[in-house]
């Protein structure tokens, strides 16, 4: 009877977990692709994926990665893998004498250019930012950990984005109170 019991609600639990298709690209406050705001991918099988802000090029964490379940006005999303950027430092293309700082190479880059001659700026300006050069990526595997969030969603039948001479409708969800707008990609357009 008990096994039954458990059995009904993990049912119901997967029969409400995708009543609403979030499957694509949510973007933090605009519906315009922008990579420089956070966003959401969500997948058909339940995975996602969560960008930080990637305006920030020394943030350390580039995606959280899991899986997500939607219950009437929660979602659920397990992360158990955390990708970050991990610099290697044989690579940096820089006058290590100047830029030297201990634990890693960090220096000032002009217009974001960090790898073509001459555009290493010793001093900060209004133009200068601190950037990482020669990144790459590693997958750390985490104990899975599951966190509630308020969960809804929008379909504005008034603001429309016209993209390709097709009329689409905004569509966003609200987690936690913040709103990601959906990306519309070239599969969203029928010709």
């Amino acid at each position: 009877m008990k096994i039954n019991g458990l059995f009904m609600i993990f049912v119901f639990a997967v029969s409400t977990s995708f009543s609403q298709n979030i499957e694509g690209v949510w973007q933090l406050n605009t519906p315009l692709k922008a990579d420089y705001e956070s966003r959401y991918e969500f997948d058909e099988d339940g995975a996602f994926i969560y960008y930080p802000a990637f305006y920030n090029t020394l943030q350390i964490i580039y995606s959280l990665n899991g899986h997500y379940v939607i219950n009437a006005d929660s979602i659920y999303l397990t992360i158990d893998e955390i990708v970050v950027n991990d610099v290697n430092l044989e690579n940096l293309n820089v006058d290590k004498s100047k830029y030297k700082i201990p634990e890693g190479e960090w220096f000032w880059v002009k217009d974001g250019f960090d790898n073509i001659e001459g555009m290493h700026r010793d001093f900060p300006s209004a133009s200068n930012f601190w950037s990482i050069s020669y990144h790459q990526r590693r997958a750390i595997q985490i104990p899975p950990k599951t966190f509630a969030s308020s969960f809804e969603f929008f379909e504005d039948d008034e603001r429309v984005l016209i993209i390709d001479g097709h009329k689409l409708n905004y569509k966003y969800i609200g987690i936690d109170e913040n709103f990601y707008y959906y990306i519309y990609g070239a599969s969203d357009i029928d010709d």
